[in-house]
């Protein structure tokens, strides 16, 4: 699984922040169950296009408005469900909220859908539907329209049919359809038993019925809190609703229920203002539910809710994106039910000299709870699961046994840093013996010990959940609770040895690929034009640099397509160019301390940034403050990966054993030589030559 990934892009203040979320439901299991989930959705999903007709113009933005955002913005948020509410207008299927007509019409909005998808396969959408009557007065010809609609090849073949049971891996590049109001679109399942009670009784009547498999539904719609105790009694039935699906992945649990949870509606009058007023209460609410260590992680269901990916509205902090990101998040805090054999590796992997395996521990028979690092290098147990501090790879010993290494601080597991009955902690350096892993009695599960008298064990909450050093005395325990582990892969990148540049010399040439992974991991590689772009994916040749050392330690970097240099000499605020022949000045690489990132700048004035869409991903001169690189802007962090490596002399058209003699012989700096005798790389005849050692 990859973690998540963001690109920020830059709005007016008056506008959202907007956040570009990776693929994150292409990190779930594919076996995993949909209600398993925690899914970010939108009300009123419509509304952020603007309003149009007679009421949507005179009272749409200031009576109507539920969203900021457009589809696709939502989306790079990582919204993933969105509530559609079509009426008929002028003979055509328009999106309305109440009388109020959006700018967005039902087969635009699928189509977006059916666009985003194809470009994101691993994700799937949720489209909640109901008949707007406010818009239409009821129109006869509504269920007929969409059902045509929907017949379009290319809508009904993104459309899969629902089923109670639906795991992540069914639903992949497909939309599932949920309705309130009946038409005849055979993939699409039909809602009853809708709640607007604040009552938690009222709310479990609900089902969806496909294909004649049925699904019961938990759902919470309470939206007029117009009341003076309106928004509290909002945050009761969201706490309330919350308390319930957050038990839905434990093994007693019922499978196949699915939960609907809105945070929308409105205080103080049915308007935009009073959407965002509660909207900073409810969606606040939620935020604190999901992040408080009292409450034990667990699925969320759809969440609805008003403003999704938007911090600010107007003058009210509604936090939408906080609330979207904090739920993407979750859904890897606990662990989900599924429908058979993980698609993840479920067995400790250690990693190699190319590739870094980082795994989670975990005790599925002690609440879940995940090994993780505190600031003064102690072991807990954690019930967020994503977090760095949760993360070690095993590296093994020369005499079999395991380091255990933190992804985040680096630390080892040290098997001497506690007596029996005590806690656990790291150090800096290797300690002076390693860890076996073995089987537990529970199939799957492993115990974790060293030597004769130290085990990994998870205690409760009355040892505030501290990893003790359960002590062995010669056999480890394999049937504790507390001592049994869960070792899931969760996440794998090239290894520290390859994920930082190497020097072409003489004997060998690296090949590397320059990426920013903090913006969308975009690879630099040489357009046709002979600029820098970031490509999403690699082109071979033209997104392979090699780096050879100047006589001043500054470093040049070529292109293998073309043999041309990053030239330092690009205007500020401008793509960046290659020059054929070596650039009068060269580039320096520094580390950043943070996942081997590197800031590439030359002199005073020219430093790599990766641009975002606006700038169509060109690579910028980002400029360096008179001599200060930057290195906090996500675009200014690059990953350098050495990906190929080659005899150095396969690189030049002619390899030379003997001193040369020529008129036009250069060094590699462009200097004039009369003779060549060191072994190296020369320019002859215009040509590279290298005379070998």
């Amino acid at each position: 699984m990859k973690r998540l990934t963001a690109a920020i892009a830059l709005a007016l203040s008056a506008m959202p922040v907007v956040i570009h979320a990776d693929d994150w439901i292409g990190r779930i299991a594919g076996n995993a169950y949909i209600t398993q989930l925690s899914i970010p959705g939108a009300h009123d999903a419509g509304t952020g296009y603007g309003f149009t007709g007679f009421y949507g113009t005179i009272a749409g933005p200031s009576m109507a408005l539920t969203q900021d955002l457009t589809i696709e913005g939502m989306w790079d948020c990582g919204v993933r469900a969105f509530d559609l509410r079509p009426a008929m207008s002028s003979g055509e299927l328009q999106i309305f909220h109440g009388v109020c007509q959006t700018k967005l019409s039902f087969a635009s909005a699928i189509n977006r859908l059916c666009d985003l998808l194809d470009a994101h396969p691993s994700e799937f959408a949720v489209v909640l539907m109901r008949h707007e009557t406010d818009g239409d007065s009821n129109n006869s010809g509504w269920a007929g329209e969409v059902s045509h609609i929907l017949s379009n090849s290319r809508y009904s073949a993104h459309l899969v049919p629902f089923r109670p049971d639906m795991t992540v891996e069914s639903a992949r590049g497909k939309i599932i359809l949920m309705t309130r109001d009946a038409f005849d679109t055979p993939a699409a399942a039909q809602i009853s038993g809708w709640s607007h009670s604040q009552e938690f009784e009222n709310q479990q009547r609900g089902s969806i019925t496909c294909g004649g498999a049925t699904a019961s539904l938990y759902v919470q719609d309470f939206y007029d809190c117009t009341a003076s105790d309106g928004a509290a009694l909002k945050t009761q039935a969201i706490t309330r609703m919350l308390d319930y699906s957050s038990t839905l992945h434990l093994p007693s649990a019922p499978n196949g229920r699915w939960v609907i949870n809105h945070t929308s509606g409105y205080t103080k009058s049915a308007s935009s203002d009073g959407n965002r007023n509660l909207a900073a209460v409810a969606n606040k609410a939620m935020i604190d539910y999901l992040s408080s260590s009292s409450n034990t992680p667990g699925p969320t269901g759809i969440v609805l809710m008003d403003f999704a990916g938007a911090d600010k509205s107007g003058s009210y902090d509604v936090k939408g994106l906080e609330l979207t990101s904090s739920l993407v998040n979750h859904n890897f805090r606990y662990q989900m039910r599924t429908a058979g054999p993980d698609d993840t590796i479920l067995e400790p992997t250690p990693s190699t000299e190319t590739i870094d395996y980082w795994h989670t521990f975990t005790t599925p028979l002690r609440e879940y709870r995940s090994v993780a690092v505190t600031d003064n290098g102690a072991l807990v147990g954690n019930s967020n699961h994503s977090d760095r501090l949760n993360h070690w790879k095993l590296t093994e010993r020369t005499d079999g046994t395991f380091d255990i290494i933190n992804r985040s601080t680096g630390a080892y597991i040290n098997p001497k840093s506690a007596n029996s009955n005590d806690q656990l902690h790291t150090s800096a350096i290797p300690p002076m013996t390693g860890w076996k892993i073995e089987p537990a009695d529970t199939d799957g599960y492993y115990v974790i010990y060293s030597g004769k008298d130290v085990q990994l064990h998870q205690t409760e909450s009355g040892y505030d959940y501290k990893i003790f050093n359960w002590g062995n005395w010669g056999t480890p325990d394999k049937s504790d609770a507390g001592c049994q582990f869960e070792i899931r892969v969760v996440d794998s990148n090239p290894s520290d040895a390859v994920m930082r540049p190497y020097m072409t010399d003489a004997v060998t040439t690296y090949w590397h690929t320059i990426s920013a992974p903090q913006r969308e991991n975009r690879i630099m590689t040489l357009g046709d034009d002979m600029m820098l772009n970031g490509d999403s994916e690699a082109s071979g040749p033209k997104s392979q640099w090699m780096m050879t050392t100047r006589p001043d330690g500054d470093v040049n970097i070529i292109n293998r397509h073309t043999k041309a240099y990053i030239d330092p000499k690009s205007s500020y605020n401008s793509q960046m160019r290659t020059t054929a022949s070596e650039p009068s000045a060269g580039w320096k690489l520094d580390t950043t301390g943070s996942d081997n990132l590197y800031v590439i700048y030359s002199g005073s004035s020219t430093q790599l940034n990766q641009t975002m869409e606006v700038f169509n991903y060109q690579i910028f001169n980002w400029g360096n403050s008179g001599g200060a690189p930057e290195t906090n802007d996500s675009g200014c962090l690059f990953h350098i990966h050495m990906v190929d490596s080659e005899p150095t002399s396969s690189n030049f058209t002619d390899i030379i054993t003997e001193p040369y003699d020529s008129s036009t012989i250069y060094d590699i700096q462009g200097r004039r030589l009369q003779r060549a005798t060191a072994p190296g790389i020369y320019i002859i005849g215009g040509k590279k030559h290298f005379i070998r050692p």
